[in-house]
């Protein structure tokens, strides 16, 4: 997610860095000008990117992978709004608590 605000702010260049290139790779999905740069500099030099997006690409046409994706995604999403609940839960607990707790 840094990467992403990084890249809206121009503090990052995938043209300049292969390692923010394949960060952003990861991000692709949420922005056509993340995949427009990245798929122009595949196509200029990097060729091993270009292979990961034609891969990338030959997948994600194949509804059963787009499906196992999508449950993926969803379940870790789940979880991640689970685990923020019981921690929101847990400090109000604590907070709430006539309880002192020395240290």
């Amino acid at each position: 997610m840094l990467l992403l605000i990084k890249w809206r702010n121009r503090e990052v260049d995938p043209r300049e860095d292969q390692l923010v290139r394949w960060l952003l790779l990861l991000e692709a999905s949420e922005g056509e000008e993340i995949t427009q740069v990245l798929e122009e500099t595949a196509m200029q030099e990097d060729h091993v990117l270009r292979k990961a997006i034609d891969e990338w690409e030959r997948v994600s046409q194949d509804l059963e992978v787009l499906l196992a994706y999508e449950a993926r995604r969803k379940a870790l999403l789940d979880e991640r709004s689970s685990l923020k609940r019981a921690e929101r839960k847990g400090k109000e607990g604590i907070l709430s608590s006539d309880y002192y707790i020395e240290e």
